[in-house]
């Protein structure tokens, strides 16, 4: 083990696979996600494991089905965007579906749709983590570099910014992000990106309007900068729009970035934060994710406390327990549609939930049952979409289909999950 980073060897092979705690066979990985890791997020002083979240993240087994040609491929983790989905396979390789508009599919062009998965092209390396989010996607490689690809703006491929931030171009090919080799774990928000590193430090790019970088400025960064002054080392990286978190060695947490909606779990006045600051409150900390706005933990007695913008009974400022999602062991946090997994293989979800029965959509603020779905292992959230792998090694989606995010035919919802084939 690491003595700089907290980690066993065991954490680091459960955050790669992505299984819930106990499980005897193989499940995704993120992040409806936003973050994920070749090594466990884990410290070794957790009393519940933290390889849980929607951040890519109980045995070193993986996933396989059976693909569109008939093949067998394996599913290492899973990553969502807003409108898109992406795969580890065993192996390394890389595969997404959804939409495509900034080249987020990675597939060297900028067609618009793809309803089913199709390799990420131009990858040096086999991949052995994800982060997606927004129209960008990062990946992880064997050899702790990061290549990342969709979305440009505001410098997060590296491309120097002039005038509009936004308007940086995309790319359709994994581009190798320098400044971040030596990675154990990437993040993005799809407006910043954020690596841990084997020493312990953060390094961020992208989108700094906020102070997200967390470098004490609110200058927009082209290269991985690192954040300064964290108050313990890092072992679990969870970012959102305009702002960055880190449950650290010691099961704190810090964030960085904007509070308006009290996502850096600061005070209502404290409007944003350049630098990383704790979360008052939360001393046990096990698992960490964020979606745009609001922020959850895994606590290590079996809560959940969520703070930021509210969607399921927590409070807007401050770390509150959500009695709903307790005992609950992987969380995957949606812009629109949340989902939470327990032990037992059942998953509860809420957000803009969608109802088979009338063929419509409740915003649901307590999580509810998603029927026809049992044995989940592993979960990832979208901008209204989750996928889900099963210990019977199944790939299945549902929520708003538009845009071929969840492998159907364009413009389809799927109100109760539907198998996808890969």
């Amino acid at each position: 083990m690491d003595a700089t980073d907290g980690l066993t060897t065991v954490d680091r092979s459960r955050h790669e696979t992505g299984l819930l705690p106990d499980e005897g066979s193989i499940a995704d990985g993120d992040t409806g996600v936003d973050s994920a890791s070749s090594t466990d997020s884990a410290s070794s002083t957790d009393s519940a494991s933290s390889t849980d979240s929607a951040s890519g993240t109980d045995a070193t087994s993986s996933t396989d089905g059976t693909s569109s040609d008939g093949g067998t491929v394996v599913i290492v983790s899973i990553a969502a965007g807003s409108f898109s989905t992406c795969l580890v396979l065993e192996g390394g390789g890389v595969t997404c579906f959804g939409r495509n508009a900034e080249g987020a599919l990675g597939r060297g062009t900028f067609t618009m749709e793809a309803e089913k998965p199709a390799p990420v092209v131009g990858l040096p390396a086999p991949a052995v983590a994800l982060a997606h989010r927004g129209g960008h996607a990062c990946a992880l490689l064997a050899d702790a570099r990061v290549f990342c690809w969709g979305s440009g703006g505001a410098g997060l491929l590296g491309f120097p910014v002039v005038g509009d931030a936004a308007a940086a171009p995309p790319s359709a090919v994994p581009i190798e992000i320098v400044g971040a080799k030596g990675a154990v774990e990437v993040a993005t928000s799809g407006q910043h990106d954020c690596v841990r590193l084997g020493d312990g430090s953060v390094r961020c790019w992208g989108s700094n309007a906020a102070g997200e970088v967390g470098d004490g400025t609110t200058t927009a960064r082209v290269a991985p900068t690192p954040a300064s002054s964290l108050p313990a080392v890092p072992v679990q990286l969870a970012l959102g729009a305009n702002f960055s978190c880190a449950r650290l060695v010691d099961q704190r947490v810090a964030c960085w970035g904007a509070n308006g909606q009290g996502q850096i779990g600061q005070p209502a006045e404290v409007l944003s934060a350049t630098k990383p600051s704790l979360v008052f409150g939360v001393t046990d900390a096990v698992d960490l994710v964020a979606s745009s706005e609001e922020v959850c933990v895994r606590r290590a007695a079996g809560e959940v406390a969520c703070w930021g913008r509210p969607t399921i009974g927590s409070a807007r400022f401050g770390a509150t327990n959500v009695a709903s999602l307790f005992g609950a062991k992987r969380l995957a946090l949606g812009d629109i549609l949340s989902a939470a997994a327990w032990p037992d293989g059942s998953v509860r979800q809420w957000g803009a939930v969608p109802y088979p029965s009338d063929g419509g959509l409740a915003f649901d603020t307590t999580g509810v049952p998603t029927v026809g779905l049992t044995d989940v292992v592993g979960l990832a959230a979208g901008w209204q979409h989750v996928c889900a792998t099963r210990k019977d090694r199944t790939l299945w989606c549902w929520g708003d289909g538009l845009n071929c995010v969840i492998g159907d035919a364009l413009g389809t919802k799927e109100f109760e999950p539907a198998n996808i084939s890969y």
